[in-house]
């Protein structure tokens, strides 16, 4: 681990010492990780999101939740077979060099007090990514005492399918064999996290709701919503524990927060890479993670003008907009 750790932020700082801005892409799977190597990757990632460099979460994307590559996503035991490279390649957030370029610092938390405070409307604040998006992780801090959705993702469904390859290798060494997944667009969809029954809860793509037993009440609760398309799965965290979880894959193409009424919205978040439990758990202390965050929001903006770009912290150049109408004030208190 500790050699690891050395050998990267030597990378980094010969990098820098020769006028090269250095992006380091986080450890991700192998077919025979054990759970020990298996944690010892999600620590080195973690530890990576707290250095001052870009960083790309490839884990998120092709992680089976055991270290090892989703099914129909691998060549061999080491190695991405095309449909992973596509998978892998969607985690750099697409602006993130001309943000370098321009000089964008790396992202910190927000020490300001403000939040945003809504009265209703379903589309207050919207984001829509500038390119196909696959894994992500969409986070946000919320506090509202009703019945109703606080925020909506909406897209298209994708339908999986699976066929045997086969590849003829050189030296003598006779064929590989190979699953690979392709993905292709299915049926739009739009799901929701709100308050049902007075529990924060999941509504996916099909409907099923995912409740997590944590009551919308007068404190405010982070939520996180984390989608592995690769291995077809989406999972729910209410206040840094793991909700609960549902089968589905997604290609989202709107984020939007609003429609329960009064609300009150902190910490926008929203990432090219599905999240883990660990990385979750970081952030519920207080963490920002960076690797391949396209959307880090505060929301203490003043004032906040319909049709305008909200303040993105992320190494980005794309924003959440505001949007038609619901929104007050960006409160202070």
């Amino acid at each position: 681990f500790s050699q690891f750790e050395a050998g990267i932020r030597g990378f980094v700082e010969r990098s820098r010492q020769h006028h090269i801005v250095p992006i380091v892409t986080l450890c991700y799977t192998r077919n025979d990780f054990t759970a020990v190597e298996y944690e010892y990757t999600r620590r080195m990632n973690l530890l990576i999101n707290t250095w001052d460099v870009p960083s790309v979460n490839f884990l998120g994307a092709v992680d089976d939740g055991t270290g090892k590559w989703a099914k129909g996503f691998w060549h061999d035991s080491l190695h991405p077979n095309a449909a992973g490279h596509a998978e892998i390649v969607r985690t750099f957030v697409p602006t993130l060099f001309e943000a370098l370029e321009q000089g964008k610092p790396a992202p910190r938390r927000s020490t300001a007090t403000g939040f945003v405070h809504t009265t209703g409307g379903d589309r207050v604040l919207t984001f829509t990514p500038d390119s196909s998006m696959h894994p992500f992780a969409f986070g946000v801090t919320v506090r509202a005492q009703r019945d109703g959705a606080v925020a909506t993702i909406s897209g298209s469904t994708l339908a999986a399918t699976m066929d045997m390859k086969r590849e003829e290798r050189g030296g003598g060494r006779g064929s590989l064999e190979f699953e690979a997944t392709t993905l292709a667009s299915a049926t739009a969809f739009t799901s929701t996290i709100g308050a049902q029954g007075g529990v924060w809860t999941y509504k996916a793509a099909n409907g099923t709701p995912v409740s997590s037993g944590v009551k919308a009440d007068a404190q405010p609760h982070h939520l996180v919503l984390s989608h592995y398309t690769a291995r077809g799965e989406t999972l729910f965290f209410v206040d840094g524990h793991l909700a609960g979880k549902t089968s589905e894959r997604l290609e989202p193409t709107s984020f939007a927060l609003g429609g329960a009424g009064q609300a009150d919205f902190k910490d926008l978040l929203i990432y090219r890479s599905a999240l883990n439990a660990d990385e979750v758990a970081a952030l519920d202390r207080g963490a920002l993670l960076q690797a391949s965050l396209e959307v880090y929001a505060p929301l203490t903006d003043s004032p906040l003008t319909p049709g305008v770009a909200v303040e993105n912290r992320a190494q980005s150049l794309t924003s959440a907009i505001v949007g038609p109408g619901g929104i007050t004030s960006s409160s202070k208190r």
